[in-house]
């Protein structure tokens, strides 16, 4: 129990840095939101980043689980807010998403590794993936895990 109570803490802090990394990352480099909300993309943090209008993924490479956020800036909540859990249609399919609140708007990722593997699975094989009421390109998505996966591996 104890270490299943860790492992949940450490998955929290670890999806609130990759957060911090991922928004900082985009406010900090400017993006062409033409080009954002067509094609995937890599910025100069290497997080692969994609937009609908005011709807944000981003995309978190590990070895054994990749995880899709996702962030709604039409959303507001405050800092330590807590953020309810919320089921949203995914291409048609109900996932559930759990939430932080994160410089004022919810950041929300798939609740479980069944729901974070069919969100991925989506953005691997189809044109496009529904998000709530938002779409997501998916062209340049594919390119741009390798590309994370590759930066990965040459890390040091």
């Amino acid at each position: 129990m104890y270490a299943k109570r860790n492992l949940g803490k450490y998955l929290m802090k670890k999806t609130f840095l990759i957060s911090i990394l991922a928004l900082a990352s985009t406010s900090a480099h400017a993006f062409d939101p033409k080009k954002i909300s067509t094609q995937w993309q890599v910025n100069l943090s290497n997080v692969a980043i994609a937009a609908d209008s005011k709807m944000l993924a981003f995309v978190n490479v590990e070895p054994q689980n990749n995880f899709i956020y996702v962030t709604d800036l039409e959303e507001k909540c405050s800092q330590g807010e807590k953020v309810n859990d919320l089921i949203w249609a995914v291409n048609g399919k109900s996932v559930w998403f759990r939430g932080n609140c994160f410089q004022g708007h919810p950041l929300m990722i798939t609740k479980s590794k069944k729901g974070a593997d069919f969100v991925f699975n989506e953005f691997l094989t189809k044109d496009s993936v529904k998000i709530s009421n938002k779409v997501f390109t998916t062209d340049g998505f594919e390119s741009a895990f390798k590309r994370i996966k590759a930066i990965q591996s040459d890390a040091l």
